[in-house]
């Protein structure tokens, strides 16, 4: 057993004050013995030990009072008991996929509301650290489910290209900054192929995350959740720049646009329209 404030715990020594009291005052008396005295010895006996087990227990609770309220302003702490089955705290790392590539059908909404699911599930006791895959560099920020749900809030989707093979990695470094033992990991994203690594990186670094688990105690559980399972096809492309080659454009003086655009989708796309709108009139398109 612990104690939060541990210096209170000197008030107990207030009990001595109910003691010394009973010691001192206690009543005094000489016996006189007169004639019929041998009539009323039986009862005098019987009430003199009624009378003693009265003082004792009052005395008792007299002391008890001081060190019970002593006790009581320690704050006493069961840290060596055991806790029940699903009752200790838990530390949730919760990755988000924040690339643009989750703007597309819903995606973003569908991560959210799960990341929303799984904190709200959390209890007041325990903690959540939120990653964002395009800023996995930041320091490691815990805080409390009802703060979390605010930041999680906040997460815009249009960073570059998620490097899952860099968030597992940052998620088991995440472990070692948790408050509480029992931590659990959760990555959510789409998955793209593009965003994992190619060749065989990608696997070795789930067998070293494997690895690392291991050596935890207890063992944090970790779940990959994609929010593209139920996209069929999906042809995800974003306008990333648009530059002109001149400050300013002016009457009769030509001016050239480049727009780069990316594809964030699984597939390779080989046929693409684009097409220049100036004030809602399409003034040029491009195969």
């Amino acid at each position: 057993m612990n104690f939060l404030n541990l210096g209170l715990l000197a008030g107990a020594l207030a009990f001595v004050v109910p003691l010394a009291i009973h010691l001192l005052f206690r009543s005094r008396y000489r016996s006189m013995d007169w004639g019929a005295m041998f009539l009323l010895q039986d009862v005098v006996t019987k009430n003199r030990r009624r009378m003693q087990w009265h003082q004792w227990i009052l005395l008792a609770l007299r002391c008890a009072i001081p060190i019970l309220l002593a006790l009581a302003m320690a704050r006493p702490l069961l840290s060596s008991a055991r806790a029940l089955p699903g009752s200790e705290p838990l530390s949730l790392i919760l990755c988000v996929d924040d690339s643009r590539s989750m703007q597309a059908a819903g995606r973003h909404d569908r991560v959210l509301k799960a990341a929303n699911g799984l904190i709200e599930n959390l209890s007041r006791g325990d903690e959540v650290i939120i990653l964002r895959t395009s800023q996995l560099a930041a320091p490691f920020q815990r805080s409390a489910p009802r703060d979390a749900l605010a930041g999680l809030s906040e997460v815009r989707f249009g960073g570059p290209p998620s490097d899952y093979t860099s968030a597992l990695a940052t998620c088991m470094d995440a472990c070692k900054e948790a408050s509480h033992p029992n931590r659990r990991i959760v990555i959510c994203g789409d998955f793209q192929s593009n965003s994992l690594t190619s060749g065989n990186r990608w696997i070795d670094s789930v067998e070293d995350a494997q690895v690392r688990l291991d050596r935890m105690t207890p063992t944090p559980r970790v779940d990959l959740l994609n929010v593209s399972q139920s996209d069929d096809v999906l042809d995800n492309l974003v306008v990333e720049s648009l530059q002109s080659n001149a400050p300013a454009v002016l009457i009769d003086r030509a001016v050239t646009f480049t727009a780069k655009v990316r594809n964030d989708s699984d597939r390779p796309i080989s046929r693409l329209t684009g097409r220049w709108i100036h004030d809602g009139q399409t003034v040029q398109t491009t195969n």
